[in-house]
């Protein structure tokens, strides 16, 4: 994925940004500015970027802990933007603009104010994507199945906060029929925020874990965040896609007066209306029967995936219920899945995409699951790779580990109760920990109880050095950790020692 923010065409008229910003700025300065806009001003595609800027764009100045766009004013002028929307505080320096603008009281609302205005164009069916862990993966689902029936916009890798969302809104064309929108948090307020932004007609929230600890504090800070999706769609009349699986979510069953649910759970147990049965094959992908019933509506259907794991069949699950939902026959839906295959980014961090891999004369195969951590999603990978059948008694499981960042007072607990599930693993051959966290948690256990198998690494060097150590041909390798860790490198390292 380019380093850019998506490209958009989204046109306001003068008229356009009066209905917008004609209460929101309600200053004096405010005013004036709205007064002094060309009559005839039109704009096309709304940027926040400079170095994607292109002529007859609105310039949204954001301002953000490391930077501040107003310095870039200049820049964005010469380049050709139509109008700049900047801060009303920044007009007390007394700039000289050479372009139309807009004073605001917050840029960043005003980029989201923009984005809601251009989504009510359209009258679509539009999923809302939340959740501790499995956002993007279900979101990339979702879009494959709607894309059967529909022309789908979706979020472009994880552009899921305040400024992501916006950008993707932008990009709606008359050509669209649905779109997938992922909204993310890391404080308590963004998902209401955001799902004001998007208006959602559907919503699903994957699961209620442990994320963001440091400003969400506890499983409850999670769920009361994660859920005000819900509460956005049970004051709107939208349809929730209901995990009766997480027992946190299964309660919202009593709040929603529109929804479709789904459970890997028998329907006897759970009286899911999208229930399906799993078995791994041999290689550990997902076999699945699915059974739908609503209403008069039953159907059945079989499917082998090409994702691998348990965590990655219950995402496959969302999707087929979105679909259900939205009235994808249980057929299209089957061949639709049937076909998903992840891939990596173009900066090579993957989320359980499972590679083959050569280093150093060995083939092993590596899940490559290093985007991004939290204890949810550390713990559910952990359990693809225990559950991954072995092809032979000799193929060992293998996992590198880094630090899971945004816990907060929670980290230390949180990584010290994950080392010790490491070392009581006995299912796992070798563990290479990194980062502060998992050093001071390795330390902590190391002086009472001794796993050689387990070590840690200073460094994605001294890392790669161990595993070159202990790879056998054949070896299944997980990566995982926080996108700071940037344990990419260690999959570009093993690729390049050939």
């Amino acid at each position: 994925m380019s380093n850019f923010p998506p490209q958009n065409t989204a046109s306001f008229t003068r008229n356009n940004l009066a209905e917008i910003f004609g209460t929101q700025v309600g200053t004096q300065v405010g005013t004036q500015v709205m007064a002094s806009l060309p009559k005839n001003l039109a704009t096309t595609g709304v940027s926040t970027d400079t170095r994607s800027l292109h002529k007859g764009n609105i310039f949204v100045a954001l301002v953000g802990e490391r930077f501040d766009a107003h310095s870039l004013l200049a820049e964005a002028v010469q380049k050709g933007a139509s109008l700049l929307v900047v801060n009303e505080s920044f007009l007390a320096t007394k700039p000289s603009l050479d372009a139309p603008y807009i004073a605001v009281p917050n840029t960043l609302h005003a980029l989201g104010a923009l984005a809601h205005f251009h989504r009510c164009r359209f009258e679509i069916p539009m999923v809302a994507v939340a959740g501790a862990a499995g956002k993007t993966t279900t979101k990339e689902l979702i879009s494959c199945v709607l894309e059967r029936d529909y022309t789908v916009l979706k979020t472009e890798g994880n552009f899921n906060n305040q400024v992501g969302v916006p950008l993707t809104l932008l990009r709606l064309e008359e050509s669209h029929t649905a779109a997938v929108v992922e909204i993310g948090t890391n404080e308590p307020g963004e998902i209401e925020i955001l799902s004001n932004i998007v208006a959602p007609t559907h919503g699903i929230i994957t699961n209620i874990g442990k994320e963001h600890l440091e400003k969400l504090i506890d499983l409850d800070g999670v769920e009361r965040e994660e859920t005000e999706l819900f509460r956005y769609l049970e004051q709107t009349g939208g349809t929730g896609i209901l995990n009766l699986d997480d027992e946190r979510l299964r309660k919202q069953a009593a709040y929603l007066p529109s929804q479709c649910s789904y459970s890997l759970a028998p329907r006897s147990e759970r009286k899911a209306d999208l229930s399906a049965s799993v078995q791994l094959s041999a290689s550990g992908e997902p076999v699945m029967r699915f059974a739908y019933k609503l209403g008069k509506q039953r159907a059945t259907a079989d499917v082998q995936l090409r994702i691998v794991g348990m965590t990655m069949a219950q995402n496959a699950l969302a999707a087929a219920a979105v679909g259900c939902s939205l009235g994808v026959s249980l057929g299209n839906i089957v061949s639709a899945l049937r076909s998903f295959v992840p891939t990596s980014s173009d900066a090579g961090y993957g989320r359980m995409v499972v590679e083959k891999l050569k280093t150093q004369g060995r083939e092993i195969t590596l899940l490559n699951d290093c985007y991004n951590a939290n204890p949810t999603s550390m713990e559910a990978a952990l359990t693809t790779l225990r559950t991954l059948p072995k092809a032979h008694a000799k193929q060992r499981k293998i996992a590198v580990l880094g630090d899971m960042r945004e816990l907060g007072d929670s980290a230390r607990e949180e990584h010290l109760r994950c080392v010790k599930e490491l070392y009581a693993a006995s299912w796992l051959d070798f563990v290479i920990l990194l980062g502060e966290e998992m050093r001071i948690a390795f330390d902590t256990l190391n002086q009472a109880s001794v796993r050689s198998s387990v070590q840690f690494a200073d460094n994605i060097a001294a890392c790669v050095e161990a595993l070159h150590a202990v790879l056998h041909e054949g070896d299944i390798v997980l990566i995982k950790g926080s996108r700071g860790m940037k344990l990419e490198q260690v999959i570009e390292r093993l690729t390049s020692d050939n």
